[in-house]
């Protein structure tokens, strides 16, 4: 997952689906109160800190008109996944900055406040010379799986032997974990003296890498709980089965 038509073929449809459920998707509420829901959502269930920046991104959601919803709405979603603010704010003042008229984007800049004035200012992609989005945002932003995707299949139809290879490279990695997640496995593992704990930890982790290659989040949520479960994570496994 060669060169050139392989792209076309199913190294392809790999690269795309991986890139699909990556995609970055807003996860604003719908509630009166957004903030407070989704402040809610990752301290409580995700047991984590809400970001410094999380009103300044509801804010900008809201001023770009992106649909409102409610922050349990994981499907589709790594099981894992809580958007990284900073980046996802820095991504979108570029793309008001070099799609939008200056009336326009303004309004956008303005809904970043002072979040946005530091990660970001007017000017500069173009002060970067860098011209050509994806670029800028791998170098200067974030890795962001859509512009990963585009800039591999870019590599592939032109050509590149190497990034063919490591194309190819995702499609062995499947059978790999496939192959480590068979209950023979895991009771080898154990009998050789790792503790069960530790078994199911490591056998979560290969699920969720799976999942990332094959796009099967949805499919794989409970059995990589239950693995959580088994090694002790409690609050781990509520978060990944937590949805609406």
């Amino acid at each position: 997952m060669h060169c050139g038509a392989v792209a076309n073929g199913r190294n392809r449809r790999l690269i795309l689906r991986v890139g699909r459920n990556f995609a970055a998707r807003s996860f604003l509420s719908s509630s009166s109160s957004p903030l407070s829901e989704h402040e809610c959502f990752i301290k409580e269930v995700a047991k984590a800190q809400p970001p410094q920046h999380l009103t300044q991104l509801l804010s900008i959601f809201t001023a770009r008109g992106k649909s409102i919803v409610s922050p349990g709405a994981k499907q589709g979603l790594l099981p894992l996944t809580i958007p990284l603010v900073d980046q996802f704010i820095h991504r979108i003042l570029v793309e008001e900055d070099i799609s939008k008229p200056e009336e326009s984007s303004q309004v956008i800049f303005d809904a970043a406040g002072e979040a946005g004035k530091k990660l970001y200012s007017k000017g500069d992609f173009a002060r970067s010379e860098l011209m050509d989005l994806d670029l800028y945002l791998l170098r200067k932003v974030g890795l962001f799986p859509d512009s990963l995707e585009r800039k591999v299949i870019r590599h592939i139809e032109n050509g590149d032997h190497e990034i063919a290879l490591i194309a190819e490279w995702g499609e062995e990695q499947i059978v790999q974990y496939k192959e480590k997640l068979t209950g023979e496995r895991r009771q080898r593992d154990i009998s050789r003296g790792k503790p069960r704990a530790q078994a199911s930890y490591d056998e979560a982790g290969l699920l969720l890498d799976l999942a990332s290659l094959e796009g099967t989040w949805d499919e794989s949520r409970e059995r990589v709980a239950q693995c959580y479960k088994d090694a002790g994570l409690n609050d781990m496994a509520n978060f990944v089965l937590y949805r609406d």
